[in-house]
């Protein structure tokens, strides 16, 4: 990683991502060296995230009220880094939203997806946000707004039905053939949105988080 340039790429996304200002925004404060290592920074957090919510069934346990919060704390998150910077996420999973007491969600990962592909191979396991991006994610094709719909859309979909709609090992052709049942909790209007925000057709889906 040394030798391809991954640190200095690393720097350069951490940096920018030090500009972004919003409240759901994890801080970042860069990338430093110390004795030949090299560490990222970020503003304290407890350590809770969704995913390990979801693993030991706190997620289940949200009330309407907390559900709705997470999931318009989430959207501005992502929201506020589409009107920054013109660019998706990308990479939204449940490893990456933050649940910090007092203050709510802190989302962290911006842009990292492009220094993430190339080492797929070499990881130990796929990364999370696999399981959350949409068909035209699994080609190298220039993403837009509309993947950070479709992730939202996952998270959406795993915290009302208490599942996954997509794992990690799972494939393009699941975003198309897979028949997603309804989850309880949400209403048919609201339902008919979160379809849309699944289709594997991206002009289907709301231009934005928040749309």
């Amino acid at each position: 990683l040394g030798q391809s340039g991954f640190v200095e790429k690393l720097r350069d996304t951490l940096n920018r991502n030090r500009a972004l200002k919003d409240r759901h925004v994890a801080r970042c404060y860069g990338l430093f060296s110390w004795r030949k290592l090299a560490f990222a920074s970020w503003e304290a957090l407890d350590g809770l995230t969704l995913a390990k919510m979801f693993a030991d069934g706190r997620a289940g346990k949200l009330n309407d009220k907390q559900k709705r919060g997470l999931i318009t704390q989430v959207g501005k998150a992502l929201e506020a880094h589409i009107e920054a910077t013109g660019q998706p996420h990308a990479t939204l999973c449940a490893d990456l939203i933050y649940i910090n007491r007092g203050n709510g969600v802190r989302l962290m990962g911006y842009g990292w997806r492009p220094l993430l592909d190339p080492l797929l191979e070499i990881l130990p396991a796929p990364p999370g946000y696999r399981a959350w991006q949409s068909a035209d994610a699994f080609h190298p094709n220039v993403l837009d707004a509309t993947e950070d719909v479709f992730a939202l859309g996952c998270m959406i979909y795993q915290v009302y039905s208490g599942r996954p709609a997509y794992t990690v090992e799972d494939d393009e052709a699941s975003r198309v053939q897979r028949e997603l049942k309804a989850p309880s909790g949400l209403t048919k209007s609201q339902w008919k949105v979160l379809q849309s925000a699944l289709s594997p057709d991206p002009d289907e889906r709301p231009l934005s988080p928040l749309e």
